[in-house]
């Protein structure tokens, strides 16, 4: 295992760290990331806007509409708080992670969490891109700091994938991080609501073309954020169409 430099003291420290290790070993630098213990993502906690969402009116109303035994998929998942989370709230959920040190440490975390007894919240080392897609699709998918991983050529990708694991008349969930602009370098990538869109409706970055895919059912800057993310994120729901307009075309 490489080591780390013996100090990294900062936020900025860890992430130049990160790019670093990404750049060495590619996708393998999430596992070593992890392994050494430099997740400067990991605020041992779930965002607060994905619990305020939740605790809103229309949030109240996605747990209202949720069939039963509702399926939800947390792709990028770390030590699964957003997974246990979703679990807590009558989801079968599933944590994912390409780091196979992350689901570890992520089952170890929740081992006594009666969700995870019960079967209603698990974990898996997955391929977000490879892994094959259940027959029912899932109901719900979040995306958080997962989205900002990727580097920009893997953004039509994601948008594609996320349009195969979502059925129709489901719902994504996108925590929109960090926002900092013509920033370059990452991860995490600079991103914004409209790089989103555009990966989701499967439309060159910019393009006026009509939405096929999805519908944005909310998008907005969330009333309370940690401390690092104020002014940087959004909150975006979306609905999958139930008749996307290319499958008319």
């Amino acid at each position: 295992m490489d080591q780390p430099p013996k100090q990294l003291a900062t936020r900025d420290e860890k992430i130049t760290y990160l790019r670093k290790l990404m750049g060495d070993k590619g996708s393998g630098g999430w596992d070593t990331a992890w392994q050494e213990g430099i997740t400067p993502w990991d605020q041992g906690h779930i965002q607060p806007p994905l619990r305020d969402f939740f605790e809103s009116n229309d949030g109240k109303a996605t747990l209202h509409k949720k069939p039963e035994n509702a399926r939800v998929l947390v792709p990028g998942c770390g030590k699964g708080y957003d997974a246990a989370y979703f679990a807590s709230l009558g989801y079968e959920s599933l944590g994912a992670d390409l780091s196979s040190t992350a689901i570890e440490k992520a089952k170890e975390f929740w081992a006594e969490s009666p969700e995870l007894k019960s079967g209603k919240l698990s974990f898996q080392t997955l391929d977000f891109f490879k892994f094959e897609v259940p027959a029912a699709k899932y109901d719900l998918v979040y995306d958080y700091t997962f989205f900002c991983a990727l580097p920009p050529e893997l953004r039509a990708p994601w948008g594609a994938r996320m349009r195969e694991l979502v059925r129709p008349g489901g719902t994504l969930i996108t925590l929109v991080y960090p926002i900092d602009g013509p920033r370059t370098g990452g991860p995490p990538f600079s991103v914004d609501v409209q790089k989103v869109t555009d990966a989701l409706q499967g439309r060159e970055e910019g393009s006026a073309d009509a939405d096929k895919y999805w519908t944005k059912v909310l998008d907005t800057v969330p009333q309370t954020s940690s401390p690092e993310h104020v002014g940087r994120e959004r909150l975006v729901v979306w609905e999958r169409l139930e008749n996307p307009l290319q499958d008319k075309l």
